[in-house]
């Protein structure tokens, strides 16, 4: 029985002949099955090929053939196609080789480890495989460390609306969808459901799912900034926490949301995230709010009933991490103390005149701009003269734009006396207490430790 087996990386690489031209010379060798991917050979690094169905199944019915007592012979091109990693290369060979199975390259010839030589040769061909693929990979990686150092895009796309400038140094409204990129986002503020507007550009010609498009609308760059994640998500390992978008340049083009529509937008996305599904009756005053120390992904409510009451919990959601269950009444207590002891410092943060708030991404580029400044006064060097012009300009864009109201004196006061009695969170529905809770939390870290001792609000963040 004679299996063949070929892989490319991309589906871009399956549109010319490189694959037919794979098929072929298997064909020329009389194969009677043959088996492809379209998957990186990184996939199944542990061993398993998880991801590389066309290759799961032919080790599977290689084994079902020997287990038949059928001669078996894979027959491959290179031990590249096979898998870039040397060390699931070499151990896949020696499991198949173990139950009789051949294994034949087409440019090499036979690919054993039997033999001390035989070994040493498959392991040098999985040693140059796996070796230009990390090649490879730090040429990429090399490549967009210079391009956040440039504060440049990163990526080969540029998302829905957008298109990328001439030397790939921003991005500029595409001709063509940009048009139906602004209704789109007219539709979701007008109250039409993700899903709706899924549907709605699916009609239009861009297929869009209720995921991909709830994504789409927190993309930074439709409020014109340059961004990045951080770590980069190639490099994220399965239980690790989910990576940050670190904006690289704020203001850098035209936005397609101004700062009132993203404030909008971001309220409604949080608050309709738990009303998919199973999440219907998950709805409460910390929802998204919460975050597990150990790990950093988001704590969830569960409610649990013991003796004919109901006690609900925090959890992690991240299935790998072992933290155990945090009181919610305990989180939500310490929450309203924290508000209630910042009282003062709250009348301070948003008692100003209309003309005289800022939006968040303007304070932080004068705060910057004052440690340049601070450094070119010391140290007037070429370098940081530009780099103060450009900050200005970055400046002068933003405060263009118009920001979003603020509560004037009288009304701040009343919120104030409100907020600092403790009487009335005992009173306020959850409706009210959770859109309390959203505009003034930025987030709360717990320690939800197993150990009964350790288990505390860690941090709990303002947002003023």
């Amino acid at each position: 029985m004679k299996l063949g087996y070929v892989r490319l990386s991309r589906e871009s690489q399956a549109k010319g002949e490189t694959l037919q031209a794979q098929v072929e010379r298997l064909e020329s060798r009389e194969c009677d099955r043959i088996y492809s991917d379209l998957e990186s050979g990184w996939k199944g690094r542990g061993g398993g090929a998880e991801d590389r169905e066309q290759f799961r199944e032919l080790i599977a019915d290689a084994k079902k053939f020997r287990a038949q007592s059928w001669p078996v012979t894979i027959i491959f091109a290179r031990i590249d196609r096979w898998g870039r990693s040397a060390s699931v290369n070499v151990k896949t060979i020696e499991d198949l080789e173990k139950i009789g199975c051949e294994l034949i390259s087409l440019d090499t010839g036979r690919v054993s480890t039997r033999t001390a030589g035989e070994w040493l040769s498959t392991m040098q061909g999985s040693m140059f495989a796996e070796y230009w693929s990390r090649q490879l990979s730090d040429n990429l990686n090399r490549y967009n460390e210079r391009r956040r150092n440039l504060s440049r895009p990163l990526g080969t796309h540029a998302p829905f609306g957008w298109k990328f400038t001439e030397d790939r140094s921003g991005y500029e409204p595409h001709p063509e969808n940009w048009e139906l990129a602004n209704e789109l986002v007219q539709m979701y503020l007008d109250g039409v459901s993700c899903a709706e507007c899924a549907k709605y550009s699916t009609s239009q010609g861009r297929r869009f799912v209720q995921s991909t498009f709830s994504k789409w609308l927190r993309n930074p760059v439709h409020r014109g900034h340059i961004w990045c994640w951080n770590p980069p998500k190639h490099r994220r390992k399965k239980g690790d926490p989910p990576p940050e978008q670190i904006i690289l340049e704020y203001a850098a083009h035209e936005p397609l949301i101004t700062h009132q529509q993203w404030a909008i937008i971001e309220k409604q996305l949080s608050e309709r995230r738990f009303l998919w599904g199973r999440n219907n009756n998950k709805k409460h005053p910390l929802q998204g709010l919460c975050l597990c120390s150990a790990c950093g992904h988001r704590l969830v409510r569960n409610i649990g009933v013991k003796n004919g009451y109901k006690w609900p919990s925090l959890r992690c959601d991240n299935t790998l991490c072992d933290a155990g269950a945090y009181s919610y009444r305990k989180a939500e207590d310490a929450v309203i103390t924290a508000i209630c002891s910042a009282v003062d410092r709250l009348a301070e943060a948003y008692a100003l005149p209309p003309e005289s708030a800022k939006s968040p991404e303007l304070i932080k580029l004068e705060d910057e701009r004052a440690q340049i400044q601070a450094l070119y006064n010391q140290t007037p060097l070429d370098g940081l003269g530009k780099a103060l012009e450009e900050i200005n300009q970055r400046i002068i864009q933003l405060s263009a734009q118009p920001v979003a109201p603020v509560l004037n004196k009288e009304e701040l006061r009343e919120f104030a006396l409100a907020v600092a009695d403790p009487d009335v969170w005992g009173e306020a529905d959850d409706d009210l207490k959770r859109e309390i809770y959203q505009g003034l939390i930025e987030s709360i870290i717990i320690n939800c430790s197993k150990n009964r001792a350790d288990k505390k609000v860690e941090e709990i963040k303002l947002r003023f």
